[in-house]
């Protein structure tokens, strides 16, 4: 059985990707409650992971290779 996030920090998260620091992919996961994200996509210069939390949403972080978030997308 698959792990599911818990998007109840979503708040925390944004705030956080919206100031100069970011999140590393570490932080992201402790965020969303430990679970690690599926990879989705691999380039030379990111990489695509997505969490799934219980009702079906998901949030796909995009990650450059210092492992800082870039880029989310979801729905929930």
């Amino acid at each position: 059985m698959t792990e599911k996030a818990d998007f109840s920090r979503y708040d925390e998260i944004k705030k956080a990707l919206n100031s100069k620091e970011s999140l590393t992919y570490d932080d992201f996961v402790e965020m969303v409650g430990g679970v690690q994200g599926f990879l989705e996509k691999k380039t030379k210069s990111s990489r695509q992971y997505e969490w799934v939390n219980e009702d079906g949403g998901y949030l796909s972080g995009y990650f450059n290779l210092d492992k800082k978030c870039t880029m989310l997308t979801g729905r929930f």
